[in-house]
């Protein structure tokens, strides 16, 4: 319930930055709202793993946009080339890299163990920090190790 507003704020961020992006066509800071666009998309796939569907959407429109911009004749090559470089990198790059920089701050911060660590696989139990709260006692049974929390 709490995720869904977030959700539906960076998904309407993306998608209005991307318009900006699109309708300004002779500014250097449009390009600002490209990677702003890239940046709401990689918030919305944080959030939620529904944002995938709106970044493949915005994908898909701006992939058209680029078509159109292709084909269009009254447009230098290295404009085009420059178009699509930009694209690539604020729609494509920036977000992957932003999503797995968050999850190495995720994983490297959150490595102490907690009250829901039986979710998890016993593996990756096993790697996290005992806290004084949560001991673990380890019953060993016919030669194999048990842990209890």
């Amino acid at each position: 319930m709490l995720l869904e507003s977030l959700l539906i704020f960076f998904v309407l961020l993306a998608v209005f930055s991307y318009l900006r992006f699109h309708n300004d066509s002779h500014s250097w800071f449009r390009y600002c709202w490209l990677l702003l666009s890239g940046a709401s998309c990689a918030a919305a796939v944080g959030v939620k793993y529904m944002g995938v569907f709106s970044y493949l959407m915005l994908v898909g429109v701006a992939s058209l946009h680029t078509w159109n911009l292709i084909g269009d004749r009254t447009v230098s090559h290295l404009s085009v080339c420059v178009q699509c470089v930009c694209r690539v990198v604020c729609l494509l790059v920036v977000p992957v890299l932003l999503y797995v920089f968050w999850f190495y701050v995720h994983l490297t911060l959150l490595h102490r163990s907690g009250p829901h660590d039986q979710l998890m696989s016993s593996s990756f139990q096993a790697s996290l920090e005992v806290t004084h709260t949560h001991t673990r006692t380890h019953i060993q049974v016919r030669g194999h190790t048990l842990t209890r929390w």
